[in-house]
């Protein structure tokens, strides 16, 4: 398994050791790709100046769905 250094790879992690059937995995992940990773990453461009990402109105834009250590992983993966 990859190494959880990122979001997207602990959530990849978390879906491999789901007990559900292939084509329920398979779609997690799809929606996951599509809707989850862009909103975050959008969120955190959105919210940066000069570089340096802010956690805080993007913690608040999905209201504390995301904690802050996963929005710094998303953040600190270069995806901003």
């Amino acid at each position: 398994m990859e190494s959880a250094t990122t979001f997207e790879s602990v959530a990849k992690e978390w879906l491999a050791l789901k007990d559900w059937e292939d084509v329920t995995k398979a779609r997690r992940q799809n929606m996951m790709e599509r809707v989850i990773f862009p909103k975050i990453e959008a969120a955190i461009d959105l919210h940066s100046e000069d570089g340096a990402p802010k956690l805080k109105p993007v913690y608040d834009l999905f209201e504390g769905r995301y904690d802050y250590g996963k929005l710094r992983c998303v953040a600190a993966a270069g995806r901003t």
